[in-house]
């Protein structure tokens, strides 16, 4: 069975270099004295998705606690994925964030009371059930640009009021702050205030902002050895140098080359010419980018690929080859 995986996100022990940024997640959200809120930001496919269901699956198998600050009292953290990326009005973007409350038995509020209701409900939460809750909120630019066209006074009073949420309550005559949000974006906090023109959304440039980035070369060779260990098939130093050619590192495009180079070699286990691996990875690298390019695709994700293909079209060898094959499509692109 083919060990890459081109098509779906990376869980488990598929998961791979993204350490640090979890790490530096957790000291941001439910560290000793800090409990904030994370934007993480990156182009389309580079692995947002994964990065919470990471969060989520592992510490909902390995449960953490955290001493919130201002508080003297533990606290449970519960991880809560929510996809807000269908969203595009408040009502249905709270009423996402309550399906991932189901478990607390809330009260539920009428459709009309989703947000009003929230606020109090996440305290109770908090002060009585004596449980943090960090939302991993996916896809919050789409909800944002979805409301924005639908009306955009009505998300910029939504997002203002979110972000006063964001803020801690009084509680006990102290203030808390009785939950965590850590958002993921194609774009920037500041990309997206200036592609939606949402005043409110400059709240949220003080929130702790990353960016994930793509593979070096070093850990593209890395991850073909992991999802390779104890397995028949084994690449070559040059085939794994040839892959961080054709995909600069790009997470999603290091996948697609590395699957089409496993199933030419179960049948051609010996075979060193990588022509019709290259051929064929190269078609499905333009169905991709064409798929993203007809879904209004992000500024900062077209530059990325822009300034890709133009080192790959000044490159020699296997640059030069991927360039030649796509160059139709491309061409068009670049323009």
């Amino acid at each position: 069975m083919n060990p890459f995986i081109p098509t779906s996100q990376a869980l488990g022990q598929d998961f791979f270099n993204r350490d640090e940024i979890v790490e530096n997640i957790l000291n941001k959200i439910c560290g000793e004295k800090v409990q904030g809120d994370v934007w993480i930001s990156g182009e389309r496919k580079m692995g947002k998705t994964s990065l919470l269901l990471h969060l989520w699956a592992k510490y909902t198998q390995t449960p953490k606690s955290i001493v919130t600050y201002q508080s003297d009292e533990e606290r449970k953290v519960r991880f809560v994925y929510v996809n807000v990326i269908g969203c595009s009005d408040e009502e249905e973007f709270y009423r996402k964030m309550y399906e991932g409350l189901e478990s607390f038995d809330l009260k539920s509020p009428k459709k009309s009371k989703y947000a009003d209701s929230f606020l109090s409900d996440i305290t109770c939460i908090y002060a009585e059930k004596r449980t943090y809750i960090v939302f991993l909120i996916d896809e919050f630019d789409s909800y944002v640009g979805n409301s924005a066209q639908k009306n955009i006074e009505l998300i910029s009073i939504a997002l203002n009021r979110f972000s006063g949420v964001l803020q801690r309550k009084l509680i006990d005559n102290k203030y808390h702050k009785p939950f965590s949000c850590v958002f993921t974006a194609n774009h920037s906090v500041g990309e997206l205030k200036d592609k939606t023109q949402i005043a409110a959304l400059g709240s949220f440039l003080e929130l702790s902002s990353d960016s994930l980035v793509g593979f070096t070369e070093k850990q593209v060779n890395e991850l073909a050895q992991q999802y390779l260990k104890d397995n028949f098939i084994k690449f070559t130093d040059e085939e794994i140098k040839t892959c961080w050619k054709a995909t600069k590192g790009y997470p999603l495009f290091v996948q697609q080359f590395f699957w089409t180079l496993y199933n030419h070699k179960q049948y051609l286990l010996n075979g060193k010419n990588l022509d019709n691996v290259i051929e064929k990875y190269t078609k499905e690298l333009v169905a991709i980018i064409e798929s993203w390019a007809g879904e209004s695709m992000p500024k900062r994700t077209k530059n990325k690929l822009v300034e890709w293909i133009k080192e790959m079209k000044v490159g020699d060898g296997i640059t030069k080859m991927i360039f030649t094959l796509g160059e139709e499509y491309f061409k068009t692109f670049i323009g």
